[in-house]
């Protein structure tokens, strides 16, 4: 499933950092044993994962299972959910 997101990696950086928050992109790793995630023909998944201001991952960007759980438009959602949520102007 191809997730669409109407802003660049770029801008979501940006506007992170703007709200205190970080967003780290990589391969999704197993949380236990921190080998990387393949799927069945052995391909390498990249996502993203929210760091907040505290130095903490953000859960749903991270779960049991996996870590860099998420894609561009779950940080989208996430972004507008905090910048909301603080009077911040999206």
């Amino acid at each position: 499933m191809v997730s669409l997101t109407t802003y660049s990696e770029t801008t979501l950086r940006r506007r992170a950092r703007k709200a205190g928050y970080q967003i780290k992109k990589g391969f999704q790793r197993w949380t236990v044993g921190g080998g990387i995630w393949t799927d069945i023909w052995g391909e390498r998944r990249t996502g993203y994962i929210v760091i907040d201001p505290t130095g903490w991952a953000v859960y749903g960007s991270f779960n049991e299972s996996v870590t860099h759980a998420w894609q561009l438009a779950d940080v989208e959602k996430f972004l507008k959910e905090v910048y909301e949520s603080n009077g911040l102007k999206w």
